[in-house]
């Protein structure tokens, strides 16, 4: 494995130890490794634990407000009969889900359920996701709980996305089911392989014209609390792993603001 291909990366400034920044990836953490042992070490080492947003109940109660149509859209008003009677088939065949349970969700979060739902045969038990287990430990052990991005930010950066782009690509993966399965586990492949840049290029690729703000206007600003958080402590800080590589990417604005930044192995399969 190349030294550039790794998911944990630890973090020092001037031989100061700073803390970790890990990729995470939004789905169950048994779909892609089943032993994070070492990730319970090194947020153990840590004063902090901050994940992209706060996921306690109240942040995610807010959270909520936020993942419906606005001004009472549905769905099925917004698409044709045929095309929603369609895409309901699709889905309950593909995915086993229901479209009308989703019928008031943005399509971006129905996105994210069948793509769970794509990789759902993979995970002995497909519970909360990954980054909500990490945090569920940090706060079994008494870490400090932050975040990387404030509620505020992410809820703005949500609303840049439009709801034709949203519909364009909920559209585009119902079409073909099997390429959106193919892309999904080829993600989660690069994923257990580490392969960090291959994985940032792909999903670049897959979001195209909102990439600035879904990525590198995010990563600027992530970089900033980073550099805020670990004044006076150290951080875990947990993010999807597209944000760690490129140019925008985490660890090299992280380098730029004159961290120092070593992988850290890790053993997913």
């Amino acid at each position: 494995m190349s030294s550039r291909n790794a998911l944990l990366w630890e973090i020092h400034s001037k031989n100061i130890f700073k803390g970790y920044i890990f990729g995470t990836m939004h789905v169950p953490i048994g779909v892609a490794f089943s032993d994070f042992g070492r990730l319970k070490e090194a947020i153990d080492q840590c004063d902090v634990f901050a994940p992209e947003i706060l996921l306690h109940s109240d942040a995610q109660r807010r959270m909520g407000a936020h993942v419906h149509l606005p001004n009472d859209f549905k769905l099925s008003a917004l698409l044709s009969d045929r095309k929603y009677d369609k895409y309901k088939a699709f889905l309950r065949k593909s995915f086993g889900l229901n479209l009308e349970l989703f019928d008031k969700m943005l399509p971006l979060f129905l996105l994210n359920y069948m793509t769970q739902q794509a990789l759902s045969t993979k995970a002995d038990n497909p519970v909360n996701t990954m980054d909500f287990q990490l945090w569920s430990y940090a706060e079994s052990v008494e870490r400090e709980l932050s975040s990387m991005e404030s509620m505020d930010d992410h809820i703005q950066t949500l609303n840049q996305i439009s709801l034709d782009y949203q519909l364009r690509s909920l559209g585009s993966a119902l079409s073909n089911v099997s390429k959106f399965r193919s892309k999904t586990l080829q993600l989660l492949d690069l994923y257990q392989n580490q392969e960090i840049h291959k994985l940032y290029k792909l999903s670049k690729k897959s979001i195209g014209s909102i990439k600035d703000a879904l990525l590198y206007s995010r990563n600027h600003k992530m970089a900033a609390n980073f550099t805020q958080l670990s004044t006076t402590k150290s951080v875990f800080a947990a993010v999807g792993a597209a944000h760690l590589s490129g140019k925008n990417g985490l660890l090299h604005l992280l380098n730029k603001k004159g961290y120092r930044l070593s992988p850290v192995k890790l053993d997913l399969r």
